[in-house]
């Protein structure tokens, strides 16, 4: 198979429909670490994200993986950075609670990646695309491909809120959007 990471060098973006199924089934298998093991991947981007010649989807790359025990165990390794154009604000300035939300905003990074072809930030290096994930926005999905339905824009902005308070709080909801968007309908408010 490929990564993700390959099929955007490929084919510069990919269908909308094809996203969302990529980024559903990450989000199961997120959801699983989490719901099993407080595992928090911290490094959510294409190139982590495995197609098999079959079509499945795995996650790659624990490498920066925490088990939010372990943490506790350990107070004093709690910083913990990904790839600087998809991780989340609270990554970015090291905050040491990290829970699921902190995955989940780097999921809407990785969708918003797919779907237009941009890479969050690009342009940015290393620390300063992690400044602009505190303070900055993105160009509007919309502005850069007018094709896209509302429901994958929208589900996009509610995966990258700042505010993680704000952010869907478990894995289960950004399940439940993530159906909801692929049968045309909006993400619950």
């Amino acid at each position: 198979g490929c990564t993700v990471g390959d099929l955007l060098a490929r084919e510069g973006k990919l269908s909308e429909s094809k996203a969302l199924l990529i980024a559903e089934a990450v989000a199961s298998a997120l959801n699983y670490a989490w719901e099993k093991a407080r595992i928090i991947h911290c490094d959510v981007k294409p190139d982590n994200v495995l197609i098999a010649t079959d079509g499945t989807v795995k996650i790659s790359d624990l490498g920066l993986a925490r088990s939010l025990d372990r943490l506790a165990e350990n107070p004093n390794k709690t910083l913990i950075w990904g790839t600087p154009n998809y991780v989340s604000p609270e990554q970015a300035q090291g905050v040491e609670d990290l829970d699921c939300r902190s995955d989940i905003y780097s999921l809407g990074a990785m969708l918003y990646h797919m779907v237009t072809g941009k890479l969050p930030f690009a342009g940015s290096p290393g620390s300063s695309a992690m400044d602009k994930h505190i303070s900055d926005f993105l160009t509007d999905p919309y502005d850069l491909d007018s094709s896209l339905s509302a429901g994958v824009v929208w589900l996009i902005e509610k995966l990258m809120i700042k505010d993680r308070a704000a952010r869907p709080a478990s894995w289960t909801s950004v399940g439940f959007d993530l159906a909801e968007v692929i049968q045309g309908y909006m993400p619950h408010a």
